[in-house]
């Protein structure tokens, strides 16, 4: 079948992949709660360019953003639960939160004990003393935790 007859232009190559997973606190032994899926791959690129190694290290790579920024947007910045509608201030909001992981980015390389390297903890942290720690931040000449320029 050509990829213009399923909707996907671009496709050069396709792949499918299965996996099978058990609840972390059961015992893997147990097949009742073993649950499987299927997942289809689309490429632009040709197989030659994309080998089956190749391919599979592009799909894990995804998860590198996903768990990373879109976890502490979604999770521990409550983006998704945002009701602000307006394009503008919604705009306007998700610039702030991604200014806010990345200055959370610098922070978490000066915490010494390695729990309070959330993002929440760096909420606690800039609220801290009537939210000074935060507004230091943004009035500052230079903040004395983050890098030399």
């Amino acid at each position: 079948m050509r990829a213009e007859a399923v909707c996907f232009p671009a496709v050069a190559c396709a792949a499918w992949y299965a996996t099978v997973t058990t609840p972390a606190h059961e015992d893997p032994a147990r097949t009742a709660n073993v649950q499987g899926e299927c997942v289809v791959l689309l490429s632009s690129r040709p197989l030659q360019q994309l080998p089956a190694a190749a391919y599979l290290a592009a799909k894990r790579g995804y998860w590198g953003i996903e768990n990373g920024l879109h976890y502490r947007l979604d999770v521990s910045a409550l983006e998704d639960k945002s009701r602000v509608r307006n394009r503008n201030n919604a705009l306007t909001l998700g610039l702030f939160r991604r200014l806010t992981v990345s200055l959370f980015y610098h922070w978490v390389r000066r915490v010494r004990n390695v729990r309070d390297a959330t993002l929440p903890s760096f909420f606690d942290a800039m609220d801290a003393k009537g939210s000074r720690c935060a507004f230091s931040l943004v009035t500052a000449k230079r903040s004395s935790w983050l890098p030399p320029p």
